[in-house]
């Protein structure tokens, strides 16, 4: 088991398709799920205010995201 937090992809968010690609966005709930679940590595990369987001290439595949 681990207890971890979530992040929702910006598709499945109120923006749809207009979201950035790669944008993730961190939600306040967490909960205990089982290791087997985890479906793969993901390199999320925090940004700061005054940061430039990465250029969007609409590529959905990829494994490097952002959370703003």
């Amino acid at each position: 088991m681990f207890h971890g937090l979530w992040f929702m992809h910006g598709c499945k968010t109120i923006l749809q398709e207009v979201s950035h690609s790669q944008a993730l966005y961190l939600l306040k709930s967490c909960n205990n799920n089982l290791v087997s679940s985890i479906f793969m590595k993901a390199n999320v990369t925090f940004l700061r205010p005054g940061d430039e987001e990465v250029r969007d290439n609409g590529s959905h595949d990829a494994n490097d995201f952002h959370c703003a």
